[in-house]
């Protein structure tokens, strides 16, 4: 029996190949991008704080972030023909 709070088998390993899908779809992103989205999403970095880090304007930052996350939304998209 698992100790109370401690995940199965089959959550842990469900838990490691979404997170190994994520890992794949970041490293599609433009560098640009992949680095927007973590230091944003991952990090939590501010929209200050990032458009510091890539030397940019902050409305660049956020649209580094933006583009970043909807082409990972494309990306980690059912694929439709596995669709009923």
């Amino acid at each position: 029996q698992q100790p109370s709070g401690a995940e199965s088998p089959e959550a842990e390993a469900e838990r490691h190949e979404a997170a190994d899908h994520l890992g794949t779809a970041l490293q599609q992103l433009p560098a640009k991008q992949r680095i927007a989205v973590v230091l944003r999403h991952i990090v939590g970095l501010s929209h200050a704080e990032l458009a510091e880090v890539l030397a940019c304007p902050e409305g660049t930052a956020r649209s580094h972030v933006s583009r970043g996350l909807d082409r990972l939304r494309v990306l980690l998209a059912p694929d439709e023909e596995m669709l009923p």
